[in-house]
């Protein structure tokens, strides 16, 4: 059920951007690459608080 309330709130803070794990958190940085870290301690589950969104997949030229 957690997990439920975590993706609704999560919706709410970002929006409906791309089908997938729906996520929100603070931005730790950008690689040479393009690549973006994000990081979220709190509202996350153990071992799921940090992540990468792959410059391949944006959808904003």
């Amino acid at each position: 059920m957690s997990t439920i309330l975590r993706t609704l709130a999560n919706l709410r803070k970002v929006g409906i951007r791309y089908q997938g794990d729906t996520k929100a958190g603070t931005l730790i940085g950008k690689d040479n690459f393009g690549n973006k870290y994000f990081e979220n301690l709190e509202d996350e589950l153990p071992l799921r608080t940090r992540w990468v969104d792959y410059k391949e997949d944006e959808f904003d030229p």
